[in-house]
């Protein structure tokens, strides 16, 4: 039980840190691809570093917060305006280019934890699960 409750609150402190620095990395440096990659990596090495060696389990967390930034990625409002207009929305709040982000994040941090909580402890030697 101390097992899955270490695992879990790893990766839910890995999900928040993904989050702050996948939707920082996005305003800052316009990288969605790098903000994608921040989320996925990251609460699975916490996972790790917590003791989680099982493979399936780690694939299955990258999976599930893969999986988020689909289902987010359905938020995604199909907007026709001209490059002027962008320009000016775009100036009038750094957020606006970003918007489907941010669910992105979201969802891929509340999947990868709600995943988190079914990992078995796997032994040393059985590292093949």
């Amino acid at each position: 039980m101390a097992f899955k409750i270490n695992i879990f609150l790893a990766c839910l402190v890995g999900c928040v840190v993904a989050s702050l620095a996948g939707i920082w990395v996005a305003v800052q440096f316009d990288a969605g691809l790098l903000s994608f990659f921040l989320s996925v990596v990251i609460p699975v090495a916490f996972c790790y570093r917590a003791g989680l060696r099982g493979r399936k389990y780690l694939a299955a967390i990258a999976i599930y917060a893969s999986a988020g930034w689909i289902i987010g990625g359905m938020f995604n409002p199909v907007v026709t305006m001209g490059p002027s207009a962008r320009l000016k929305e775009i100036m009038d709040s750094p957020l606006v280019g970003h918007d489907p982000l941010i669910p992105c994040v979201i969802i891929s941090s509340v999947l990868a934890t709600s995943r988190s909580i079914f990992v078995k402890p796997v032994a040393a030697e059985d590292e093949s699960e």
